[in-house]
């Protein structure tokens, strides 16, 4: 049986050699999943500016954890939001 049959369809996938280094995210292994896979995938791992973002909503990432990102300021939730 697959994932999808038990109703599972949201995963989040960590890369962990960039979690939490802020060096942006893993695009070719989210992009390669996707393609893969029909899930709805929450990106990270390495997320540090607005603009890396829109990338992974542009790639089809249903979402993106920006922790660090937020805590070291970088990302101003508010205005993430605004721009979403």
């Amino acid at each position: 049986a697959t994932y999808s049959a038990w109703g599972f369809r949201q995963f989040m996938v960590t890369d962990i050699a960039k979690d939490g280094m802020l060096s942006g995210p893993s695009v070719a292994l989210y992009q390669k999943i996707l393609a893969e896979y029909p899930i709805e995938l929450i990106a990270s791992g390495g997320v540090s500016s607005y603009a890396e973002v829109q990338t992974l909503r542009a790639i089809g990432c249903a979402g993106a954890i920006i922790g660090k990102a937020l805590y070291e300021g970088w990302i101003d939730l508010h205005k993430l939001l605004e721009s979403c």
